[in-house]
């Protein structure tokens, strides 16, 4: 008798220290996310990938309470064009249009992307007005938002030399291929250093919109996940932590890679 109880004994208290362990948001197939080198949101340290996006989906995993997923780096338009796909995946940082919201489940942070047209600073002077603009070629990358905004600002298909990458596109604009290039101007800018070139060479010629970033999920994800998400998100964002985190990647006195 004596034995039983002590045998029941321990089984509830097994029990007891299961029921108070956290549980994991989502138990089904993990989620892949699949990014691409957008500084200062995702860049590449010494082969490390940091950047604000991805301390951010890492903080957020911690609060969901699941293991920390691998990240996949590879290019959007690869990344986008087999996004509808029966594998559960997010695709970060992405830029929230107005047709993407629409079509995907989409949780946002406060990040953004500053989309601007370039040229070098010995070209400036040639690209004073629209006009001057819409009649030259210009970089971009392919199947990227920056082309839609620039179509809806009345830019034509022909204006446009195509890149695979941003560190594509500026490679093509650093070997003279067109005068203009456009897209992020953070991630130009670090991607015109990292082939040895200097910044300061590079002149903003007009900013044509600022895009909110967040994060996209196809409808292979549960939607309890990104509800649980989108939660967690929210906390980490307001925590002191999160307002911390945002503060070290967009200080205006903090140089980005």
């Amino acid at each position: 008798m004596q034995l039983r109880l002590s045998t029941l004994l321990s089984t509830i208290l097994c029990y007891a220290v299961f029921l108070l362990q956290p549980v994991p948001a989502h138990c089904g197939e993990p989620v892949l996310f699949i990014t691409e080198h957008v500084p200062p949101l995702v860049y590449p340290e010494k082969g490390v990938l940091k950047g604000y996006s991805i301390e951010l989906a890492k903080a957020v995993w911690d609060k969901m309470n699941i293991a920390k997923p691998n990240f996949r780096v590879q290019p959007w338009a690869r990344s986008i064009k087999y996004f509808n796909s029966k594998t559960p995946t997010c695709l970060f940082p992405a830029s929230l249009t107005t047709s993407r919201c629409k079509k995907y489940r989409c949780v946002a942070f406060p990040a953004s992307y500053k989309i601007g047209i370039l040229a070098h600073k010995k070209d400036k002077a040639r690209f004073i007005t629209d006009a001057q603009l819409k009649q030259s070629r210009i970089i971009t990358a392919r199947l990227s938002s920056t082309m839609k905004i620039l179509i809806q600002l009345g830019f034509s298909e022909k204006n446009f030399d195509y890149g695979s990458t941003v560190h594509a596109c500026v490679k093509k604009f650093a070997k003279g291929r067109a005068p203009l290039i456009t897209g992020d101007v953070a991630s130009i800018l670090y991607n015109y250093a990292s082939i040895g070139k200097k910044r300061s060479n590079l002149y903003v010629i007009k900013n044509i919109a600022t895009l909110q970033q967040g994060f996209i999920f196809n409808n292979a994800v549960p939607q309890s996940y990104v509800l649980a998400f989108k939660k967690a998100l929210t906390t980490v964002v307001n925590s002191k932590k999160g307002k911390a985190l945002h503060r070290a990647y967009f200080s205006l006195n903090k140089p980005h890679p």
